[in-house]
């Protein structure tokens, strides 16, 4: 290890805990329906490349057994025909990373969107890394849907550099999010961004703070749409390690009416909200779901899936209203920990899991090159659409 960035300290800590994970046997068909107007299709792969890196401090979908090409076509095919006769507007098709030829390969990627193409949905979305966005196969799904609109779902999480790579962990800078925005736009699909409510390491507060400011700085950059997700405490990720020893709180849904409270109407027309509560997904095992303090837990929930499905501004005014009166105990919340400065937060964090996890001889040989690192990029992004700490 020549170089202990944040990067390759995290990789190796999240590889670490991921050890011993039994692998799950994927469904032969996974699609869950909403009326009318959206659908998802979960298909079969060997998995995201970027899990078994070690990338990602929150994702984890666990690793499924080996699955043969003609596998993810056949579940693709089945969740379709089941759909057939109440097929949605909107169709999600989805996998990990569907742009990633290493993980579905292009005859297959071409054979799936064959299909898409054939059917009555208006729209297709789908899910890729930025760094899997290219315009020649972009062109190419679009050209296969014969028509029907192509967004391409992007897990960006933050517009915070600093953030995204030594909080989250995903090492792509705000540079590379506008080329691929331009990559969509130019190869005829949308550009839909997925962002993370409650990454490590921040206070809610500056959850809050960096997820409004992500949207209105991505929305600035010409991304169409947003999908914002309260994180989930996912079972052998580097997220579940930290909250297991006290260093990690799960968002409150009081956070995402906040965000949702703080961009302008306009701007909240373009967000739709995912994962507002726990849901069966093959692989993701059964983590720890976002706080709803406060009486009438379930309504909190039902009155936010009611505001995704009809987008009627007025479902949220007796959320806006339960907020302020919810603040006072939502503050008093805060830990001893997220009183330090931001960057103190993540170098302690790093030295408590790297102790834990790694340790002590790891950490003393190596410790303190993560640590300058981790204050470099601070300083090198902090001001650049940083939480305000």
């Amino acid at each position: 290890m020549s170089k202990a960035t944040p990067e390759m300290f995290l990789n190796r800590v999240a590889r670490r805990l991921r050890k011993g994970q039994p692998p799950f046997d994927p469904p032969k068909v996974s699609f869950e329906q909403r009326g009318n107007t959206y659908a998802e299709i979960w298909f079969p792969t060997n998995g995201c490349r970027w899990n078994k890196q070690g990338y990602c401090t929150t994702c984890n979908f666990g690793q499924p057994t080996k699955v043969a090409p003609a596998q993810m076509v056949e579940a693709v095919r089945l969740a379709l025909d089941a759909l057939s006769e109440s097929m949605p507007e909107t169709l999600c098709v989805t996998s990990f990373n569907m742009l990633d030829e290493t993980e579905v390969p292009a005859n297959i990627r071409r054979e799936i969107f064959g299909m898409l193409g054939k059917t009555s949905a208006r729209r297709i979305l789908t899910e890729s890394h930025p760094d899997s966005v290219r315009g020649p196969a972009v062109r190419e799904c679009v050209d296969l849907l014969n028509g029907r609109a192509f967004g391409i779902e992007m897990g960006i999480e933050s517009m915070n550099d600093f953030v995204r790579r030594c909080c989250i962990n995903k090492n792509f800078t705000r540079n590379r999010i506008q080329e691929v925005v331009h990559t969509c736009h130019d190869s005829g699909a949308t550009a839909l961004a997925n962002v993370l409510l409650g990454a490590p390491f921040l206070s809610h507060a500056e959850s809050v703070d960096d997820t409004c400011q992500s949207i209105v700085l991505g929305a600035d950059m010409g991304i169409d749409e947003f999908v914002l997700f309260p994180n989930h405490v996912k079972p052998y990720t580097v997220v579940e390690w930290l909250h297991r020893h006290g260093l990690y709180r799960p968002p409150s849904l009081w956070q995402l009416v906040a965000v949702l409270a703080g961009i302008e109407p306009e701007l909240r027309n373009r967000v739709n909200l995912a994962w507002v509560s726990s849901k069966d997904h093959p692989g993701a095992g059964t983590g720890l779901a976002p706080s709803i303090e406060g009486p009438d837990p379930e309504l909190v929930v039902e009155t936010l899936l009611d505001y995704d499905n009809s987008r009627d501004a007025g479902v949220l005014q007796w959320l806006f209203d339960r907020a302020k009166s919810m603040q006072s105990t939502i503050e008093h919340l805060q830990t001893p920990a997220e009183l330090r400065a931001l960057p103190e937060r993540v170098v302690h964090g790093y030295e408590q899991i790297g102790r834990a996890v790694l340790g002590n001889t790891w950490w003393d040989s190596h410790g303190t090159a993560v640590t300058d690192w981790t204050l470099r990029e601070w300083r090198r992004w902090s001001g650049k659409g940083s939480p305000d700490c």
